[in-house]
């Protein structure tokens, strides 16, 4: 008779109802190890985002700003300058140098070019008669004109008041002297100078 005995029923409430382990409110839920994570890649900055702050000094604590190459310049300038007129100066003496050396005196003067001279020869022979102010300056500028082949042997009248020029007209065109001798009846060149005399 005993086994028709069942045990009481328990509610739902009850049979949900578990008593805690003592050391439940101390316990602490288990952490799970995560595996470690690279980090997210960042965009390159850019010139717009690099922003540097706005640092002002005072003037005074700025250092001393380079000198520009203005030296330079000025110093061109002023090369340019002294060759300019050093070219003026050896300008004006070339030209001077050909000029007549006495303007004032038309008397001519024998001058006799021998074959086979030299332009400086001429040169020194001209300036030795007082017919050119520098045979140097003749001879230049008998180079320039390209005169040393046209130069022609003979005798010539010059005069101190032509130019450097103007001789160098006479002897390349050659315009050597020339005399014309009239004989009267029964003259003869013996008698001729004491004919003159008298």
């Amino acid at each position: 008779m005993n086994s028709d005995i069942l045990p009481p029923k328990r509610s739902r409430e009850s049979a949900d109802v578990r008593p805690a382990p003592p050391n439940a409110q101390s316990a602490q839920p288990a952490r799970v190890a995560r595996p470690p994570q690279s980090p997210e890649p960042r965009p390159a900055a850019t010139s717009n985002d690099m922003k540097l702050p706005d640092i002002s000094l005072p003037e005074d604590s700025l250092p001393p700003k380079k000198k520009s190459r203005s030296w330079l310049k000025w110093t061109i300038i002023a090369m340019v300058l002294l060759i300019l007129l050093a070219g003026a100066v050896a300008w004006g003496w070339y030209t001077s140098a050909l000029a007549a050396v006495n303007p004032n005196d038309d008397s001519l003067r024998r001058f006799s070019i021998a074959q086979g001279s030299s332009v400086a020869m001429i040169g020194e022979q001209l300036k030795e008669e007082g017919l050119i102010r520098n045979e140097l300056v003749f001879l230049v500028y008998a180079r320039s004109i390209n005169a040393g082949a046209k130069l022609q042997a003979g005798q010539y009248s010059l005069s101190p008041s032509e130019s450097t020029q103007e001789i160098m007209k006479h002897l390349i065109s050659g315009s050597v002297d020339e005399f014309t001798i009239t004989f009267l009846p029964g003259a003869t060149l013996r008698r001729l100078p004491g004919e003159t005399g008298e």
